[in-house]
């Protein structure tokens, strides 16, 4: 029944590299280095990690999982050690669980966060995330088959809403496929990291898709119809380029290129 060998900042760099590669292929490219605070800024801003993309932040606080593997009977949850284990009593099976703090400042923040996406304030993604494994081998081939996200379990704070304020343990079977805070004992969500990921990433993508065909549409259509000799089309955008009015078109060609990782530039001569 160990914790897991390896460290929460090796658990936590293997989970940072593989959701870069993949909020890249979904299309929301990252805009720099992730956000790493450091121990005395952690329990303010409540992430271990902020990676920001285009109109995207995913924050990030990384759990060792502990592996209840059998049970110790001990007491009357088993308590080898003077460390009870009573999620045991649950599941009666082997599972994963971690702790958290719904009255710790991290908790808030991190609850906040995932509040603030809901209003409509930002775009993004705040969760707590486990592995669904403890051995240094099971890390070591995770991380080479780029499986570390598959494997790890995603947490929405929110999961807490239902029990009270103070310490729980979240735990989760191996195959990700349930949860349940065993202190009430209240089911939760458990969703694998990549999956919740990219479930919230494509609720905004097809907006992006959509911007993105119109403007190759449009843009087919204004080559074709200048070939025919039709002149109003670029007329009207001399024009309007003339009256300083093209500032909407132009954000909406840099918006829909940021979307898609690139950047637009602009060449031109200037009419006096």
């Amino acid at each position: 029944m160990p914790d897991a060998q390896f460290s929460e900042f090796a658990y936590g760099y293997a989970v940072i590299r593989e959701a870069e590669q993949l909020l890249t292929r979904l299309g929301a490219a990252i805009t720099g280095a992730p956000v790493l605070p450091s121990l005395i800024t952690e329990n303010t801003v409540g992430y271990d990690a902020n990676l920001v993309a285009v109109d995207f932040s995913l924050f990030l606080q990384f759990k060792r999982s502990f592996h209840v593997s059998a049970l110790h009977p001990v007491g009357p949850c088993g308590s080898p050690g003077g460390r009870p284990h009573c999620t045991w009593a649950y599941w009666m099976k082997e599972h994963y669980r971690f702790a958290a703090d719904t009255t710790s400042n991290q908790f808030h923040a991190m609850r906040g966060y995932e509040d603030a996406v809901a209003l409509g304030y930002t775009a993004g993604l705040s969760v707590y995330t486990a592995p669904g494994f403890a051995t240094n081998a099971e890390l070591d081939q995770a991380y080479q088959s780029g499986a570390i996200l598959d494997r790890s379990v995603a947490v929405l704070p929110s999961e807490f809403d239902a029990v009270s304020n103070g310490p729980h343990k979240y735990s989760f079977l191996p195959d990700l496929s349930r949860g349940v805070i065993t202190s009430a004992p209240v089911r939760a969500g458990a969703t694998p990291l990549d999956q919740l990921i990219t479930d919230t990433v494509e609720a905004r993508v097809p907006r992006v898709r959509d911007d993105a065909v119109s403007l190759q549409q449009w843009a087919a259509g204004l080559s074709e119809r200048l070939a025919d000799g039709q002149r109003e089309p670029r007329d009207r955008l001399i024009r309007a380029a003339e009256e300083g009015a093209t500032g909407p078109i132009l954000q909406a060609l840099r918006d829909t290129t940021g979307y898609l990782g690139g950047t637009v530039l602009m060449l031109g001569r200037h009419r006096p």
